[in-house]
């Protein structure tokens, strides 16, 4: 149970980064984002049962975007020598 709320019970994963132990509030989600309060890493939650921590990866700023070349301001369909 949380010291704050005792009606609101939590769980607990492993950071992958320091092996921290990170709290997580029972209702957690799916795809959620945390931070590890040891290391200050940015975690998702990958699995639910039992519950898995992964380092969160923001593809907006990676080099791993497989759209990372994609120009949104080029006309792709159109034909370059006008045919």
């Amino acid at each position: 149970m949380s010291k704050n709320n005792p009606k609101v019970s939590q769980r607990t994963a492993y950071c992958p980064s320091c092996d921290g132990m990170v709290s997580v509030y029972a209702k957690a989600r799916l795809g959620q984002k945390l931070t590890c309060k040891s290391c200050r890493t940015e975690l998702e939650i990958v699995e639910l049962n039992p519950l898995t921590l992964d380092w969160a990866f923001d593809y907006e700023d990676t080099a791993d975007n497989p759209y990372s070349d994609y120009d949104d301001n080029y006309d792709y369909y159109s034909d370059p020598q006008g045919w």
